[in-house]
């Protein structure tokens, strides 16, 4: 990817480069089950990896308008969906507060899953995000309907009063600043419903999906040691995360298999 971001610079980032930034996974094994394509942040035998990732933040000026991080990214997917037509585009964010994050969650106009575990650092982060975007009621009205909250790291011990908890912590952070107020000085636009929701709405943004902390995963390498981890800890660590990521995806139920 970081060849991708500084290749406008020269004139050189097309369909061509897009055809030589997959590698295709082994997890499938020999399953008839498709394929997984993945684009690595630096490629097999990167000299240069640190100089390239300096340069690709730069706003570059082109021949035409000054092309941003963001809309290199968009290109740069683009072309990857138009080499290789997947079916669905999963992109691993950096998380927290950096502008990457907030390019992937406000531009792409794709679903955003928003990882957080329980505690008082993670909600104040958030908040100042969140703060952010309701800055500019316009672009969040674009994009919010696009947020899923994930609980991460869910215990092992009390896991019914850590989602309690948590649920609570996400609905009363979208009241503060995503939900549309109720008859507050910020009614929706005209011609629109009020968008918000009910603490226990499994419809809502702020409605956790989860991912279970097992220790197992600590040194998880499914490359190097793909029998590490059996499918029963996989489905127990991942599997409420997948079926309902997999179903807000495609619209239809999943289940594990």
């Amino acid at each position: 990817m970081v060849d991708w971001f500084v290749e406008p610079a020269v004139g050189q980032a097309d369909a061509g480069l897009a055809a030589g930034m997959v590698a295709r996974s082994p997890l499938i094994g020999d399953a008839d089950l498709g394929e997984i394509l993945v684009v690595p942040a630096a490629g097999n035998g990167e000299q240069d990896y640190l100089a390239k990732l300096s340069r690709a933040y730069i706003e570059l000026k082109t021949a035409g308008p000054v092309l941003h991080f963001g809309e290199r990214l968009h290109q740069m997917i683009q072309c990857l969906e138009t080499e290789h037509k997947p079916d669905i585009v999963l992109l691993d964010s950096r998380a927290g507060m950096h502008d990457i994050a907030a390019v992937t969650v406000s531009r792409l106009d794709a679903l955003a899953f928003l990882f957080a575990v329980d505690g008082a650092y993670t909600w104040d982060a958030y908040r100042l995000l969140f703060q952010h975007w309701r800055r500019d009621r316009n672009l969040l009205r674009h994009f919010r309907g696009n947020l899923r909250m994930v609980a991460g790291l869910a215990p092992d011990v009390g896991r019914p009063e850590y989602f309690a908890s948590f649920r609570q912590a996400a609905y009363q952070l979208f009241t503060d600043y995503i939900y549309d107020p109720d008859g507050g000085d910020e009614p929706p636009a005209e011609g629109e419903e009020p968008f918000s929701f009910d603490l226990m709405s499994d419809s809502a943004p702020h409605d956790l999906l989860h991912v279970n902390w097992n220790r197992a995963f600590f040194s998880f390498d499914p490359v190097r040691r793909p029998d590490a981890v059996d499918d029963g800890l996989l489905q127990g660590g991942f599997g409420d995360f997948v079926e309902r990521a997999a179903e807000t995806l495609v619209g239809t139920q999943v289940k594990w298999s």
